[in-house]
């Protein structure tokens, strides 16, 4: 049994589910999968925005 891990980046992570994109990972039964996921905005990373800061 394997340990996959599975990053977000701009090849992994896309806005779309479709059969015609070829798979990112395959595995086999009994193995693990340890996903890095989007951040609730859908980024990969923090983005910077300039303005006031939010009150704490």
């Amino acid at each position: 049994m394997a340990t996959h891990h599975l990053d977000s980046t701009p090849h992994t992570a896309i806005d779309i589910l479709s059969p015609d994109l070829p798979p990112v990972l395959t595995v086999s039964v009994g193995d693990t999968v340890v996903v890095h996921t989007l951040d609730s905005g859908g980024f990969l990373e923090k983005p910077v925005l300039d303005g006031p800061k939010a009150p704490q």
